[in-house]
């Protein structure tokens, strides 16, 4: 994801790759976890937090880094993308993380598509249907959502891929475009770059 955001600097963006807290941390977040009694929901609790967290230094630092904080994007791949779906769609009561767009390479929501609501960023996902580690079920279920409420969004199933790496997902052609280009329209577009 560093890569990714270096190939969006060389564009004009700012980028940031955060880290947030794992496991090991023994992150307090317990009151957004789901399950408070399992290591791995509160570890996810405290990613989203973590993550609301940045996209509000983000905006309170704007000035100093040339941030415009009405035109911030929000994305990941596997557990960042699963993160940033998650904190931009308000999971379990995490807060700041208003955002125009979201990416996710690789992510889910694990059953819980509703928080995805027809006014919400825009999204757009890609997922290899062969994925054994973050099931692409769990893309289509995220589909089914966003196209039951009405959210923008695309959605770029890879046929046979695994859960590959960003390089090798946004290295993908569909239609004679790379995915990565198709990233960088969809920001284009909902960023509101094109009124600059």
């Amino acid at each position: 994801m560093v890569a990714l955001g270096n190939a969006y600097a060389a564009r004009g963006y700012v980028a940031a790759s955060i880290s947030y807290r794992l496991v090991g941390d023994d992150p307090p977040t317990e009151a957004f976890a789901h399950d408070p009694s399992s290591a791995q929901s509160v570890a996810a609790a405290a990613a989203r937090v973590d993550a609301a967290r940045a996209v509000e230094w983000m905006r309170d630092n704007a000035a100093s880094y040339g941030i415009d904080p009405d035109r911030i994007a929000m994305g990941g791949y596997s557990a960042g993308a699963i993160t940033s779906m998650g904190t931009a769609y308000r999971d379990a009561g995490v807060d700041g993380a208003d955002v125009q767009a979201v990416l996710s390479l690789s992510g889910g929501l694990y059953g819980l598509e509703s928080i995805i609501e027809a006014d919400e960023a825009p999204l757009i996902m890609i997922h290899g249907t062969a994925d054994l580690t973050v099931s692409f079920s769990l893309a289509e279920a995220i589909e089914a959502q966003a196209l039951s409420v009405g959210l923008i969004h695309e959605f770029y199933p890879l046929e046979g891929v695994g859960h590959g790496t960003p390089s090798v997902l946004v290295s993908k052609v569909v239609d004679g475009i790379t995915l990565a280009d198709r990233i960088r329209n969809f920001f284009y577009v909902h960023l509101g770059l094109e009124a600059l």
